[in-house]
């Protein structure tokens, strides 16, 4: 079911030209379910993000659709469906760079998982890679318009984030235009 969203509580007033993120999310169950029912919903989510929502709304999939999910652990966590959503939406970003078992590549959704002053990027912050330079160990990622560079001994500070936890849209300065949900019990 499709419904009209809001501006989280303290958000800035930064107008959004268009929607730039949609909630997918649904309810757990029972893990003897949940792990029976983990295929198909993979299956559906990246049906749903990869070709429904962009089709019917006109949305990109990576810049204008965020996944949420309640936990980052397990076949339906954060993580794993990063690494799903990775190869269908990015499957041929080169040159990548593997750090703590997370390969970076320009055209990656990114998230900032701490604050850093002296770059101005703060925890929450979605970007999106621009350039990975394998010969200068550097990785360039745009948030909003600005250009931020990350040695590649700084990429503790970023996760993919085609996908996230449910509590990190409390950080997120976007509007809510759509959310849906289902309840995958019923």
């Amino acid at each position: 079911m499709l419904q009209p969203g809001g501006r989280r509580n303290g958000s800035r007033n930064r107008p959004a030209s268009k929607p730039r993120l949609f909630i997918v999310s649904w309810s757990s169950t029972p893990n003897q379910t949940v792990s029976r029912e983990a295929g198909r919903i993979h299956d559906k989510l990246l049906q749903v993000v990869t070709e429904r929502i962009p089709k019917h709304f006109g949305l990109h999939p990576v810049r204008d659709i965020q996944v949420l999910t309640p936990m980052n652990r397990g076949g339906l966590g954060a993580r794993s469906l990063n690494v799903m959503l990775q190869q269908a939406l990015n499957k041929n970003g080169e040159p990548s760079i593997v750090h703590f078992g997370s390969t970076f590549a320009p055209g990656d959704k990114i998230i900032q998982t701490v604050n850093n002053y002296d770059k101005k990027v703060f925890n929450g912050d979605i970007g999106q890679i621009l350039t990975v330079d394998l010969e200068e160990g550097l990785l360039q990622a745009d948030y909003d318009g600005r250009t931020v560079d990350y040695e590649f001994g700084e990429l503790d500070e970023v996760a993919l984030a085609y996908a996230t936890s449910i509590h990190n849209c409390f950080y997120q300065d976007s509007r809510w235009p759509f959310c849906s949900s289902s309840d995958s019990s019923r």
